[in-house]
């Protein structure tokens, strides 16, 4: 059972504010694991120095369509090799939802049509 922190907050007060509710979780037995959603680079990195619990996770929104920064034309979200790469130097687990695109930029259909994922399926009998 993970407890998330889905979105960062307007500050780093409030969002370590809300840290320490996730980890009195933790410390009273009530979460195994805590994380955050949706928080880049640096974000996590205001957030470190106030933490008891390091995060173990980090779960944002990261496709083969948009991991760029295409989809919202920057990395607010956490949605960039830069923050992926960061999670890895940090030892905290980079976790993706809508690995296939979700709903922009024409969604799973673009993505599931592209001729390298195609080529890929077809080597896989997929």
């Amino acid at each position: 059972d993970a407890m998330l922190m889905h979105w960062p907050c307007d500050s780093t007060d409030d969002n370590v504010a809300t840290w320490r509710v996730l980890e009195s979780l933790v410390f009273d037995g009530r979460a195994r694991t805590i994380g955050v959603s949706n928080f880049n680079a640096s974000s996590l990195d205001a957030l470190l120095p106030h933490v008891r619990v390091k995060p173990a996770l980090n779960q944002c929104g990261f496709s083969i369509a948009g991991h760029l920064g295409i989809l919202y034309r920057n990395n607010t979200w956490g949605r960039d090799d830069a923050t992926l790469s960061r999670c890895r130097e940090l030892g905290i687990t980079y976790f993706a939802y809508s690995p296939l695109g979700g709903w922009a930029l024409g969604g799973t259909a673009r993505v599931l049509h592209d001729p390298t994922v195609r080529a890929i399926a077809t080597t896989h009998n997929r």
